[in-house]
């Protein structure tokens, strides 16, 4: 960029370029990707700069990842909250579930009762998301305690506590 701008603006080169630096980086970012030019006073002269002299670089934040496409950019929030990694456990709790269900070979439709044993967040993530998880795992009845022996079940380490979780077919 600078060596196209020197010849062309050659002493106005660092004028130019502090002025450019304190106009707004949203409107000069969408502009050039519009394809633009923008124009600005440097030093009492009328300077334009064409959309392919001005080199736009983002960057993400802490805790945000940028993406930007023809004019528009999108910051999205990368911090995971509590709340966020409950909801994902929640996920996994389900997950965990339904392959003990494929396990034990019940049917896609049959209900089923399911015990569960949970520590840490793995805990209040299934205290949080009860509705969440008895609906995706067609469970009628969720028993928080230890299961029994003889049923289709297994202890699972996650990053945010112990699983253990059991699932049987409810008598009909």
């Amino acid at each position: 960029v600078a060596a196209k701008l020197g010849p062309k603006y050659g002493a106005l080169l660092p004028s130019l370029s502090r002025v450019l630096a304190d106009l707004p980086p949203e409107d000069v970012a969408r502009r050039v990707a519009a394809g633009e030019s923008i124009t600005f006073t440097v030093d009492g002269h009328e300077v334009e700069l064409l959309p392919d002299e001005v080199e736009v670089q983002t960057q993400d934040r802490d805790g945000y990842a940028v993406a930007g496409e023809a004019g528009l950019f999108v910051g999205v929030t990368t911090t995971l909250t509590d709340e966020l990694r409950r909801e994902g456990l929640a996920r996994e709790i389900v997950r965990r579930i339904q392959a003990l269900r494929k396990e034990a070979n019940f049917a896609l439709d049959e209900r089923i009762r399911t015990y569960v044993q949970a520590d840490g967040m793995v805990a209040e993530a299934l205290s949080a998301h009860r509705d969440y998880i008895t609906t995706e795992t067609l469970t009628a009845e969720l028993v928080e305690e230890a299961p029994p022996q003889g049923i289709t079940a297994g202890t699972f380490e996650l990053d945010d506590g112990t699983l253990t979780v059991g699932v049987e077919r409810l008598q009909k």
